[in-house]
């Protein structure tokens, strides 16, 4: 399934690539592995949300740069498995963010801050 010429394919693949990892690796140092994984599931708690690096600019940039970097390698091999797969894993990010773990942030801060 060719949508791009294959050196375009490369470059651009490439770049998704490397920018989704660097928005990971960007979330990771704002958040530490604390809050990367799922902390505030097992009692760690930040006193707010996090709300600097690159939460300054989008609301879930782990999301988003993953879905960059598998968009990046649905490119790169040109495969349209891939590109259905980066969809698919966008669609449960996002079915995430709005039924679970986004209802679920809000109602920890909430009762935190009622606490305080």
């Amino acid at each position: 399934f060719i949508l791009f010429p294959a050196t375009v394919a490369s470059v651009l693949g490439a770049v998704c690539f490397v920018s989704g990892a660097l928005l990971n690796l960007w979330t990771l140092s704002s958040l530490g592995i604390k809050g990367m994984y799922n902390g505030d599931s097992f009692g760690f708690l930040f006193d707010a949300p996090v709300e600097d690096g690159p939460y300054r600019y989008m609301g879930d940039p782990q999301y988003v740069g993953t879905t960059l970097s598998l968009v990046g390698t649905a490119v790169y091999y040109q495969s349209i498995i891939g590109y259905v797969l980066a969809v698919d894993m966008y669609i449960i990010f996002w079915v995430s963010v709005m039924f679970l773990e986004g209802p679920h942030m809000r109602r920890i801060y909430s009762q935190k801050k009622k606490a305080e």
